[in-house]
């Protein structure tokens, strides 16, 4: 099994530090409570870090990520007070905001 794989980016819940492997975040999935482990989004989470753990195919890890992050918002455990990942997504709109607009030339 491939844990050591890291996910394309670091995930923030609210009551951990950071997830940034498949390891850390089976170590997180593994700690939660049998009520939220038991909701679907956690369910399917479960099963897409099987399935990229197997293989360490990216494109599974990926998928897993997004699972995970989904599953952290739905069940209120995603930290959205400006982690890495956040801090990626605001700078990357600011940078494409404050371009100037293209002129056009007669």
């Amino acid at each position: 099994m491939a844990y050591s794989a890291r996910l394309p980016n670091s995930i923030t819940p609210k009551d951990s530090e950071p997830i940034s492997t498949l390891a850390k975040a089976r170590a997180y999935m593994l700690a939660l409570p049998a009520e939220v482990a038991a909701q679907s989004a956690w369910q399917t989470a479960a099963r897409l870090l099987m399935e990229a753990a197997e293989t360490g195919d990216p494109v599974k890890v990926g998928a897993f990520a997004r699972q995970l992050e989904r599953a952290l918002f739905v069940s209120y455990r995603l930290d959205l007070s400006g982690g890495s990942a956040a801090k990626a997504r605001r700078s990357s709109s600011r940078s494409t905001a404050s371009r100037p607009a293209a002129t056009k030339s007669s």
